[in-house]
């Protein structure tokens, strides 16, 4: 198998945090590169969703606040139940 060089231009702290997380999985760049490549011939695609920033809908931006308005209402109300994650693994049989 033969092999050829590529040259990426990107962000310098983008590239140091990139290094940092595929480093942690016991990777380099170019192999994570290859994941990537491979991943991509295998599904026909790029294997992640690439989707639009809804936030930039002032519709959808108005649903998200009127929705985290509205969860942040039940912290102020006694009558919410709030259940540790212990109580939810036990819950869900987890």
């Amino acid at each position: 198998m033969s092999t050829t060089s590529t040259t990426i231009r990107w962000d310098d702290q983008d590239k140091r945090k990139f290094e940092q997380v595929v480093n942690s999985l016991g990777m380099n760049v170019s192999t994570a590169f290859n994941v990537f490549v491979k991943a991509t011939i295998r599904n026909q695609g790029i294997p992640f969703a690439l989707i639009a920033d809804s936030l930039d809908d002032p519709q959808i931006r108005t649903q998200v606040r009127q929705e985290l308005e509205s969860r942040l209402a039940l912290d102020d109300d006694p009558a919410t139940k709030w259940y540790s994650t212990d109580e939810v693994k036990k819950t869900l049989g987890i």
